[in-house]
């Protein structure tokens, strides 16, 4: 996933930095899907789906959306030396929303915006 992400945000000519923020991101938020939602039951799926949008004023930004379809749990009291996952997106992407419910997960991460 990363390898495919990184060869696309090239395509699109981003800025190495900013990308690297992206991939960061993306890369823990399809960790956390695999090791926490299928955590009770089979392995099932992660898709991830990506575009380009405007940002106004002359910039983009890249909006990824990843989908899972297991069980939300929220964070375990005690994180010892992890846990800080939801933190590290935060702070390598503009905005980051989390919707859960019966069906699944879907993290919907906004990069900061780059020159057009």
């Amino acid at each position: 996933m990363r390898a495919r992400l990184r060869e696309w945000l090239s395509s699109l000519a981003w800025p190495e930095p900013d990308a690297d923020d992206v991939v960061t991101a993306v890369s823990e938020a399809c960790t956390n899907a695999v090791e926490h939602a299928y955590r009770t039951g089979n392995p099932g799926q992660v898709a991830v789906r990506c575009h380009c949008a405007e940002a106004g004023e002359g910039k983009r930004q890249v909006v990824v959306l990843v989908r899972d379809w297991g069980r939300w749990r929220p964070a375990p009291g005690n994180r010892g030396f992890r846990g800080h996952g939801l933190s590290m997106m935060r702070g390598c992407m503009q905005t980051v929303r989390f919707e859960h419910g019966d069906r699944g997960t879907v993290v919907t991460l906004a990069s900061f915006a780059v020159p057009a």
